[in-house]
């Protein structure tokens, strides 16, 4: 049985010889659409999964600020 193996970057430099593989340079890029557009229900969910402490008595403004600061948290984290 052959098995088939998904090509990675460790399959592709080891093939070609490459010290800097291109495929380890690129950036990985999350679009995300502007709070202000998103769904109560998804605004909710959202405070939901962050422990959010009250998102159920919040108003839409409220839970768009709060998903504001979550958002704006992580890409601290995540920044480079």
């Amino acid at each position: 049985m052959n098995k088939r193996i998904a090509p990675d970057c460790t399959v592709c430099c080891k093939e070609c010889q490459i010290k800097e593989c291109p495929l380890k340079q690129k950036p990985i890029v999350i679009n995300i659409p502007a709070v202000a557009t998103w769904t109560i229900t998804d605004l909710r969910y959202t405070c939901r999964k962050n422990k959010v402490k009250g998102y159920t008595k919040m108003d839409r403004d409220q839970l768009i600020v709060e998903v504001n600061n979550i958002i704006s948290n992580s890409y601290s984290k995540f920044k480079i």
